[in-house]
């Protein structure tokens, strides 16, 4: 089973497009026009984030607490 967005999901059943899901959540989309290959890496939140990644988005959540008005 593969979730996709509606976009995504009528290239694939329109059959213009075929895709191959492997075990690391990479996809392999392949056209059935010319057979051009596109390969995607999974991303989201329920990907693993860097070590750098996981600096910014508490660096983010930090400054938009500190821009806040206090509430009293």
């Amino acid at each position: 089973m593969h979730l996709l967005c509606r976009t995504h999901h009528r290239l694939k059943t329109a059959g213009t497009w075929d895709i191959e899901l492997h075990v690391d959540g990479t996809e392999v989309w392949t056209s059935h026009g010319d057979g051009h290959e596109i390969v995607t890496v999974p991303g989201g939140p329920l990907t693993r984030e860097t070590f750098a990644e996981r600096g910014i988005r508490k660096a983010r959540v930090a400054r938009t607490f500190s821009e806040e008005e206090p509430p009293f």
